[in-house]
């Protein structure tokens, strides 16, 4: 028997309505990286300004926190919930890049996310491509672009496991197949283009690093930088942690059941044995 069969109550559905939410957000900020095909300036008018517009509001906001976290738990239930970790090779690529993504989201979210909220730290594409592109162009670079691979192959695996069966599926896969493919190459050219944009703009313009990049050594702003850099170190610890108490969940229950249950066999004139 591959799951145990306790199920939430309706688990799947919760499961598509909230990866479903998760995967329109990751397209809009897919197209919105791709709004940086024409430039920086292009990147914040069009892409956080109307792509990413409807998820800034208190509803959307609300939604999309109240997806990733729900979405999180029941991939964790899921994987505690597995007597066995044999599955198909899809399946085990998207578990695995599931489990991964939280670790590579962290960093963004802490430095975005709980930067305005925590300390009103500008969270424009101005300051964030400047940040990936100048400040931290060996690490939060690479880690972004392989956060965006990470989460959009795991979407569409999800997408590609609930639509197989639909008769309309296999007639349209194709053209499907080809956005999936098409969408993050965008993405990653319009960010390439808007990195450029801001490495030129902050050698030709004056203002433009003082405005957009690192707060300076010994300020305020840049002793809130570090206290972000390290919160979101321990988030991760914590995370990993999380992770570790599921595997170790799995392993003690099974070595409950090995302990505890078993087969009875009942000789006719003997005793019985198990």
């Amino acid at each position: 028997m591959p799951v145990a069969k306790v199920n939430l109550p309706g688990e799947r559905s919760i499961r598509i309505a909230t990866g479903l939410i998760l995967f329109a957000y990751a397209a809009c900020h897919f197209l919105s990286h791709a709004t940086g095909v024409f430039l920086l300036d292009n990147m914040e008018a069009l892409g956080r300004g109307i792509l990413l517009a409807p998820w800034r509001t208190p509803l959307g906001r609300s939604a999309l926190i109240a997806a990733l976290f729900t979405h999180g738990f029941l991939g964790l239930y899921v994987l505690y919930r597995r007597r066995h970790l044999r599955m198909p090779a899809l399946e085990a690529w998207q578990l695995g890049l599931g489990l991964l993504i939280p670790l590579l989201m962290i960093p963004h979210i802490s430095n975005v996310r709980l930067g305005y909220s925590l300390y009103r730290f500008d969270d424009s594409y101005y300051r964030i491509v400047y940040s990936y592109w100048l400040t931290q162009p060996l690490i939060g670079l690479p880690r972004q672009f392989f956060l965006l691979l990470t989460v959009w192959i795991h979407g569409s695996i999800g997408i590609h496991m609930w639509l197989r069966f639909r008769p309309w599926y296999r007639h349209w896969s194709l053209a499907l197949l080809g956005a999936a493919v098409l969408i993050p190459i965008l993405a990653v050219i319009g960010i390439n283009n808007a990195g450029w944009d801001a490495f030129l703009r902050a050698r030709l313009e004056p203002g433009f690093a003082a405005l957009h990049g690192p707060p300076p050594s010994g300020t305020a702003a840049a002793s809130h930088a570090d206290h972000l850099a390290r919160l979101w170190e321990w988030l991760q610890v914590a995370y990993v942690a999380l992770v570790a108490i599921v595997f170790l969940a799995r392993y003690g229950r099974n070595w409950h059941e090995r302990r505890t249950r078993g087969v009875v066999v009942s000789h006719s004139n003997g005793p019985k044995v198990t």
